[in-house]
């Protein structure tokens, strides 16, 4: 048995437009050099899947193919409200990758 790589993530919901292609560099090389460190644990990745910086990591999660574990604030219906129309696509997406969602207490 091999004990998981848990990362919790939380951030801004207002990222910047210009900064997102870098933003996604520094997420990704952080995941990919914890999966070489770490090549026997498996990584997963929480994300309550807000708007900004919560939905930009799960995507890239998605991207290096790590697991998804989504604790919501409230149910899919009500949450989905939360989002305009371009990111409510994005948030479709990645509730359909998580290997897991559920409401947190």
């Amino acid at each position: 048995m091999s004990i998981p790589i848990i990362i919790g993530v939380t951030g801004h919901i207002d990222l910047r437009e210009k900064d997102i292609p870098r933003l996604k560099g520094l997420v990704r090389a952080e995941l990919l050099k914890l999966k070489t460190e770490y090549p026997h644990s498996p990584t997963v990745m929480l994300s309550s899947l807000a708007t900004g910086a919560d939905l930009l990591c799960a995507e890239v999660a998605a991207e290096l193919d790590i697991a998804l574990k989504c604790p919501l604030p409230m149910s899919v219906d009500e949450y989905r409200l939360d989002f305009d129309a371009v990111t409510v696509t994005q948030f479709e997406t990645m509730l359909a990758y998580a290997q897991e969602v559920f409401i947190a207490p």
